[in-house]
């Protein structure tokens, strides 16, 4: 009865709640990694796959441009200031890769 008891009392205990912590995190953790590192991937492909198909027609795009500037014409600067802040809003910088970036710099 007393080994009961005491079996009981070790279950109980502080330590053994904090040694069933650890071990859950030791087990949980080599399954989690790979998601946690795979996350990031999935999100700056999907952004990257957005943004391709904004600049994916070359064409489209110059006849856009080339309309907002036909109807800026003689406008005044705050409205033109105005619609280059809309443009850039529905047409966000691209993901560069480095080599890009590093063209840019030097």
């Amino acid at each position: 009865m007393k080994r009961l008891l005491r079996a009981f009392k070790l279950r109980q205990s502080l330590l053994s709640q904090y040694l069933l912590i650890v071990l859950a995190a030791l087990l949980l953790l080599p399954l989690s990694s790979p998601l946690v590192s795979f996350a990031p991937i999935l999100a700056v492909a999907s952004i990257g796959r957005s943004a391709e198909a904004l600049y994916r027609d070359g064409e489209k795009l110059e006849k856009m441009w080339r309309s907002e500037a036909a109807k800026l014409e003689g406008a005044a600067d705050g409205q033109v200031d105005e619609t280059l802040a809309q443009l850039k809003i529905e047409y966000p910088a691209r993901i560069c890769s480095g080599w890009t970036r590093a063209a840019r710099r030097g």
